[in-house]
């Protein structure tokens, strides 16, 4: 008879908007308004978050809140769990980067297929691991017209 066993994994709890803030040194391509420039310290979660309602004009904070927090959670899913299988990454969220998984696009592909899907600006850029040659962190983002 066949017996599976799996090791039960803890839940821990990230703050989204510290997360979200942690990338903001990373980000090298970002439009500024007049309200803050380079250096500002205006952060992240909040510049993020006055674009989900410029979008929306019925969007209140709290609706935007959820909305980004339940997004950086997602991404972030993947990162916090390696013991899990993971079908882009041979070996767990270590390593070198192995392209398998089918979303597995290029930053130039995936500014070409949201381009075509409609959206006024789109962009996509890759953040580097610390270690050479391991897997980075994309970061795609597009608005719609």
């Amino acid at each position: 008879m066949p017996v599976m066993l799996e090791v039960p994994s803890r839940t821990t709890h990230r703050d989204p908007r510290a997360l979200l803030n942690a990338v903001r040194p990373y980000v090298k391509e970002c439009t500024y308004n007049v309200f803050e420039s380079p250096g500002s310290g205006e952060d992240l979660w909040n510049r993020e978050i006055a674009l989900l309602k410029r979008d929306n004009s019925l969007m209140l904070d709290g609706t935007a809140g959820r909305i980004l927090d339940n997004a950086v959670a997602y991404l972030v899913t993947a990162m916090e769990r390696p013991e899990l299988h993971q079908g882009m990454y041979k070996g767990g969220f270590a390593g070198k980067a192995l392209f398998t998984y089918r979303y597995s696009y290029t930053p130039r592909k995936w500014k070409s297929l949201l381009r075509g899907a409609g959206f006024a600006e789109a962009g996509a850029q890759v953040l580097d691991a610390p270690e050479p040659g391991h897997i980075g962190t994309l970061l795609v983002r597009a608005i719609a017209p």
